[in-house]
C-alpha cells in the first residue's frame, strides 16, 4: 500500500542548556552620597548579576533633614549561585558603605 509519505531524518546538536534564573529584590537605604548606584552596579556586575529594574528616591531624614536616598532593585540571580553566599557578601558590602539593605525573593509584578 503506497501512502505518498516522505520521511527524512537529520541528526541535529543537543540544545544548550538554559540556566534559570531566580528573581530577588534589593531595598537599600544611607545617606545620599555620589556613587551609591554606580556601587551597586559594580557590586552585582562582577558576581555576573543582572540589574533589570532600579529606583532610586532621595528624601530628609526625619529629625537631622541629612539627604537620604532609596535604592529598590530586582535582579536576576543566575541559579548556580549560592544565595545564601550571595546575600551575606551583598549584606556587608552594604554595611561598609553604611548602608542598610535587604535582599529577598521578589514578590512578582
Amino acid at each position: 500500500l503506497k501512502l505518498g509519505l516522505t520521511t527524512m531524518l537529520k541528526r541535529t546538536a543537543k540544545p544548550e542548556p538554559q540556566f534559570t534564573l531566580v528573581p530577588y529584590d534589593c531595598h537599600v537605604v544611607g545617606l545620599d552620597t555620589p556613587g551609591i548606584v554606580c556601587e551597586m552596579a559594580n557590586f552585582f556586575s562582577a558576581q555576573a548579576i543582572n540589574i533589570v529594574a532600579l529606583a532610586t528616591d532621595n528624601y530628609a531624614a526625619p529629625h537631622t533633614s541629612a539627604p537620604m536616598v532609596r535604592l529598590l532593585m530586582t535582579i536576576n540571580i543566575p541559579k548556580e549561585i549560592h544565595i545564601a553566599d550571595l546575600r551575606e557578601q551583598f549584606l556587608m558590602f552594604c554595611d561598609d558603605l553604611n548602608l542598610d539593605a535587604i535582599m529577598e525573593p521578589a514578590k512578582g509584578p
